[in-house]
């Protein structure tokens, strides 16, 4: 891409052929930190970047802005937690008898062999309470942006600097066993100069809660939209 000048339709700022990406054909002012996309002779698009239809937002969210940050929070809960809760309740109280007759009994072996099976049902009572009681919470300011997931900590938290994430986008996950295949959704962005690809959310129910997370993000750090290779396509 051949770039004679280029300034920030945002607010007119000089840009340097440094703050463009030529892979994704974009630009972020060093002023005011809004990502544009590029056209190969060197105009900046449209503020609108590329046309999708906007998406609502889904039930169990939730979004406040005070003006600074935005944070959006989703919670986890799902009918199919309640049934998960029932039979994880049931697998501990059948290992507690069984260590209870093992450990009366004298037979340690049998209580050893059942330490396996222990670990998974506490694993399941743990993973159902969260499912049941936690929420993600997304915070975006200008300089960052958080993932937080509360109260019982689970795994993917992060925080990123805003001014290395160039892009967002979706993608569908597919896990397949011997009778179905399920979906699951994750929000990607595109950071740093390598342009590389940190995973921010992952098992997503819908993929109009990822769509909605990437549409607000973008929004709130001035990121126009640009197609990425595999993405779950938004109208």
């Amino acid at each position: 891409m051949e770039l004679t000048s280029l300034n920030c339709p945002h607010c007119g700022a000089t840009m340097s052929p440094s703050q463009v990406d030529p892979v994704l054909a974009t630009a972020r002012c060093g002023y005011c930190r809004t990502v544009f996309a590029v056209t190969p002779g060197g105009a900046v698009a449209p503020a609108g970047g590329t046309a999708r239809q906007p998406v609502p937002m889904p039930e169990q969210f939730d979004v406040a802005d005070n003006g600074s940050n935005l944070a959006i929070t989703y919670r986890w809960f799902s009918p199919v937690y309640l049934f998960l809760l029932v039979f994880a309740i049931g697998w501990n109280i059948f290992m507690v008898v069984w260590h209870y007759l093992a450990w009366t009994s004298g037979t340690m072996i049998m209580s050893l062999f059942g330490f396996v099976h222990t670990a998974v049902g506490i694993g399941l009572a743990y993973a159902t309470l969260a499912g049941l009681v936690n929420t993600t919470t997304v915070t975006v300011a200008a300089d960052r942006l958080v993932v937080r997931h509360s109260p019982f900590p689970w795994r993917g938290n992060r925080q990123l600097e805003a001014s290395a994430i160039s892009q967002l986008y979706s993608v569908e996950t597919k896990s397949r066993n011997d009778n179905s295949t399920s979906s699951s959704y994750q929000v990607r962005a595109v950071c740093g100069p390598r342009r590389q690809s940190v995973t921010l959310l992952s098992g997503l129910r819908s993929a109009d809660q990822a769509l909605f997370l990437e549409q607000e993000i973008e929004k709130r750090l001035r990121i126009v939209d640009v197609p990425v290779a595999g993405e779950v396509p938004r109208g």
